[in-house]
């Protein structure tokens, strides 16, 4: 590389490092499954999968997440469910006065068809 110009020695550079973020994304979205209604420990915790309904056919899709507020010292837990050949979903917080998932009212709720 002693012989290249400085605009080939910085195109090699930038083109280098665009493959090696392009190498770890591609291995991070390898390593990843979806979440699906297997209803898992390692997707919602024992104590949520009472609070969801049955799957009525399709694919049921989950995604689970939790915040801590260490000012309020407590998580808060959301879980959004989907079908993924209806499109219907539906939002869930875990409430700790029912000890106990419910769903978000009708004004929080994704529209039926979001993207359209």
């Amino acid at each position: 590389m002693k012989n290249l110009d400085t605009f080939s020695k910085r195109f090699i550079s930038v083109s280098l490092s665009v493959m090696g973020l392009m190498l770890c994304a591609s291995l991070f979205m390898y390593t990843s499954t979806p979440a699906t209604a297997g209803m898992s420990s390692s997707v919602v915790p024992e104590f949520a999968a009472k609070d969801f309904p049955p799957s009525s056919g399709g694919k049921i899709m989950m995604d689970y997440t939790s915040v801590h507020v260490p000012s309020q010292d407590k998580t808060y837990y959301e879980t959004l469910v989907w079908n993924t050949e209806t499109g219907e979903s539906k939002l869930y917080f875990y409430s700790y006065d029912t000890k106990g998932f419910k769903a978000y009212e009708d004004n929080v709720q994704l529209p039926r068809h979001p993207l359209d």
